[in-house]
């Protein structure tokens, strides 16, 4: 397993937790806001936990242009590596 596929799949859990109805299977290309229909108050939960999970700061301007849980582990999988 890759690092990014890793970090895909302890995000997909992560979301799952953040879900109030999680789907049986989440596709780590579709749009999260979209898809899911999550909130902002859901995407800061999520980030909080992203934050904790890895021991990282999310620059929330970033949050903007991350709409995939690949998007996401790329930018956590970076910030990781700069620490």
């Amino acid at each position: 397993m890759t690092e990014i596929s890793a970090a895909i799949e302890t995000l997909e859990r992560l979301l799952r937790d953040v879900l109030a109805e999680p789907p049986p299977s989440i596709d780590p290309d579709c749009d999260m806001i979209d898809t899911f229909g999550l909130s902002s108050v859901d995407v800061m939960d999520l980030v909080s936990q992203v934050e904790d999970t890895w021991d990282i700061a999310f620059p929330l301007n970033d949050l903007a242009s991350i709409r995939t849980l690949r998007q996401l582990a790329t930018r956590v999988q970076t910030l990781d590596g700069a620490q």
